[in-house]
């Protein structure tokens, strides 16, 4: 188990975040190879070390134009949706009321201040800070491909780069509006409508 703050990532996902961004190289790229060396290493039940991952997409992802990176994050989420299901999280709301959750079965114990958090949530609305080490078109890309994956529709999406406590986030402000569901359950949240995570 990884020391408190220090972070592992599991390894389907770091073979999936690359291959992903590796799709979006143009070209004869010099740093292709080694990304897909690293990517041919990987192994699903593994855990490599956080620093390691970002490193390794911070490279690719500044090659890489944000609407590219945007794509690249909608097919990551996408493809992992029967994963969010089979974790409980059954609509876009579920996910984004703590996106801290979801996250956290594939990133475990990264450094506080480089999590993907959700600082307040209202139906429709979330306030979400994440850490600066995820490259904002990524994470734009993870919160459309969030709310389209269940058909609803993202009406504003603002990233805001900020300093929290000596360190780089990205605040980011979230509005989507989802279809009414009729004929299906829909789970209900214990908690109040609008919750703050410390």
């Amino acid at each position: 188990m990884a020391a408190a703050g220090i972070g592992m990532v599991v390894g389907r996902y770091y073979r999936q975040v690359l291959t992903e961004l590796l799709h979006e190289f143009s070209g004869s790229n010099p740093g292709k190879a080694a990304l897909e060396a690293r990517v041919s290493t990987l192994v699903d039940d593994g855990e490599y070390p956080w620093l390691a991952f970002t490193t390794d997409v911070a490279r690719a992802s500044e090659q890489i134009a944000h609407s590219s990176l945007v794509a690249a994050g909608r097919r990551i989420v996408g493809a992992s949706k029967p994963e969010f299901e089979r974790w409980g999280f059954d609509s876009a709301e579920a996910i984004l009321t703590d996106l801290d959750a979801p996250f956290g079965a594939t990133i475990i114990d990264p450094p506080e201040h480089e999590r993907m958090m959700t600082a307040k949530y209202e139906p429709g609305y979330a306030l979400l800070c994440v850490g600066a080490v995820h490259p904002a078109g990524l994470v734009e890309g993870y919160l459309r491909g969030i709310v389209e994956m269940y058909g609803g529709t993202v009406s504003d999406l603002v990233c805001h780069a900020v300093q929290m406590e000596g360190h780089a986030m990205h605040l980011i402000e979230l509005r989507w509006s989802t279809p009414v569901r009729v004929g299906t359950r829909t789970r209900v949240a214990s908690g109040p409508h609008i919750r703050r995570v410390a």
